[in-house]
């Protein structure tokens, strides 16, 4: 059982790796894009989050693209001004979901 445990916690790590990977090479391409970032990100942070990589990671990684949107701007300055706690990739995932839409 220890040795499967120890897989199963390798296993973990590189799949949080790999999520983390996904998500750093994930590239803004400007705001004509935004619903083609909108699925890649949406599916990207998800995996993320199931493969245990810390929200606040995710979500700090997920702001530094976004705050790149022109059409964004002031939804991600107000986002940056949320209380900590209140601050997360799923708010920024909605941020674009209701653009896009």
């Amino acid at each position: 059982y220890y040795t499967i445990g120890q897989h199963l916690q390798v296993s973990n790590g590189l799949q949080a790796r790999n999520s983390l990977t996904a998500l750093n090479d994930l590239k803004w391409t400007g705001d004509a894009n935004m619903e083609n970032f909108a699925r890649a990100a949406t599916s990207i942070v998800r995996q993320a989050s199931e493969d245990c990589v810390p929200d606040h990671i995710i979500t700090q990684l997920l702001y530094d693209k976004v705050k790149k949107s022109q059409a964004l701007q002031v939804h991600v300055t107000l986002f940056a001004q949320r209380p900590l706690q209140e601050r997360n990739w799923r708010t920024l995932l909605q941020v674009i979901s209701r653009r896009v839409e």
